[in-house]
């Protein structure tokens, strides 16, 4: 396997303490080169995903939260460090937003059966807006429009400065060997984002408890 052919995209960010705790996030996304013979780029690459998908994912997202740091690494070198670039990107949806753990999942399918070939992503915040009674466990449909046009985005190809074409890809780290070169990486195209309506929850963003 050449390497500079997969790219792992790190966004870490946090939601405002309100009441309670600050909450850290972090959100991964996996990129395999599918056109261009040029030398990857990781900075143009960053520029790329920002103004493509963070830019159109902070749209929807509570303005309790913001990006602070976006990382690259080409994850089919063990050796390779990553690159961090300073981004900070404020969520667009003012006013209340649902507690923290209150999380939409995005739904990943590629070509190829198997859970291994199957990926997702969680985010939040969400906002109160976002949700209508009596559907309260489901967005409303004004969300849903608007999810539903960044998963556009998220589907997208990235182009960096030497015209190589990356394509999103679901990783599996069961079936890739990434911790030494040379590496064996196992990723397969992702061909469909699914928005599933219902309001899920990440226990692991819930907020300290307050006495």
């Amino acid at each position: 396997m050449a390497v500079q052919q997969f790219a792992e995209i790190i966004v870490k960010g946090a939601m405002t303490a309100q009441g309670s705790n600050t909450i850290n996030t972090v959100n991964l996304f996996h990129y395999k080169k599918t056109a261009g013979s040029g030398a990857s780029d990781k900075p143009s690459l960053v520029t790329q995903f920002v103004n493509t998908v963070l830019g159109p994912l902070a749209g929807v997202l509570n303005a309790r939260w913001s990006s602070s740091i976006v990382s690259v690494r080409w994850f089919d070198d063990a050796t390779d460090p990553y690159l961090d670039t300073p981004t900070v990107k404020p969520g667009i949806i003012t006013g209340d937003s649902l507690p923290p753990h209150c999380a939409l999942f995005l739904l990943q399918r590629t070509g190829l059966r198997g859970k291994s070939y199957k990926g997702g992503h969680h985010f939040g915040p969400l906002s109160e807006s976002d949700t209508t009674a009596p559907t309260n466990d489901i967005l409303n449909a004004a969300a849903v429009t608007a999810w539903n046009s960044m998963l556009v985005n998220l589907k997208a190809n990235l182009s960096d400065a030497n015209s190589n074409v990356w394509t999103p890809c679901v990783l599996s780290r069961k079936l890739s060997q990434l911790k030494t070169n040379p590496t064996n990486v196992v990723a397969a195209t992702v061909t469909s984002v699914l928005l599933n309506k219902r309001i899920g929850r990440l226990r692991h963003r819930e907020v300290h408890s307050q006495y």
